[in-house]
């Protein structure tokens, strides 16, 4: 056999355990790429059931607390997003709050120091979870509502409204657990916010119209930790 031959036969060689070594490096980095997936999926799952968890046991805990107060409070708890929602009907003589009114109503104001205290109660056993990330007051107006103002201000008289609305029904809700719980209300009230959103989030009825009535409203929301995940893929 040549010389030129033999060194063929050298260099396939050579190749050959050079590619055998690329293929098993390729195939090792495949196989903990897949384990790395297995993994965060694991994960994924675990913090899911975890929220899961969580949220079934606040639904669970509101539910049995205010199922015989909603009604008669014109309010709407939701279980997919742990809402309480306060609808203002201005043509009961138990209203929220006057037009163009930041304070709320004697009446609004007895029955936020009635419930402020139950909802903590049902939540506080989980607020230091780092599942919850905010407790949030959020105020709502319809478009009706112009203040006023000249054309093309309404949507930021109504922002500064909701804004004070909100605070106001914050602090309301925060003294009244303060009055019975003192500093151990501190954590709760630490992941309390209070926020405006005018009329950016009105509700529709069955024609696609505004129901302005449904719009007036104040929430009181739970956020966790998973809806800020799915907001960041959004």
């Amino acid at each position: 056999m040549s010389k030129g031959n033999n060194l063929v036969i050298v260099l396939e060689g050579f190749y050959t355990i050079v590619f055998s070594a690329i293929i098993v490096a390729q195939n090792a980095e495949i196989e903990t790429k897949k384990q790395e997936i297995e993994t965060k999926e694991q994960k994924i799952e675990e913090s899911f059931k975890e929220y899961s968890d969580m949220k079934g046991k606040i639904y669970e805990g509101l539910l049995n607390e205010f199922q015989h107060d909603v009604g008669r409070w014109n309010a709407v708890l939701s279980k997919e997003d742990l809402s309480i929602k306060f609808f203002m009907d201005e043509n009961s003589p138990k209203v929220m709050f006057k037009p163009g009114v930041g304070r709320q109503t004697d009446y609004y104001d007895e029955l936020i120091q009635d419930f402020c205290p139950r909802y903590y109660s049902v939540i506080n056993p989980m607020i230091e979870s780092s599942l919850i990330t905010e407790i949030k007051v959020e105020g709502h107006t319809s478009s009706e509502w112009t203040g006023g103002g000249r054309e093309g201000e309404s949507y930021y008289l109504n922002l500064g409204l909701s804004q004070d609305r909100a605070k106001n029904v914050m602090e309301s809700c925060l003294r009244s657990i303060e009055a019975s719980r003192g500093n151990e209300y501190v954590p709760f009230r630490k992941k309390m916010t209070a926020s405006g959103v005018a009329f950016s989030k009105i509700i529709l009825d069955s024609s696609g119209s505004e129901n302005a009535g449904a719009s007036r409203r104040v929430e009181f929301k739970i956020i966790t930790s998973f809806d800020d995940n799915l907001r960041s893929i959004r």
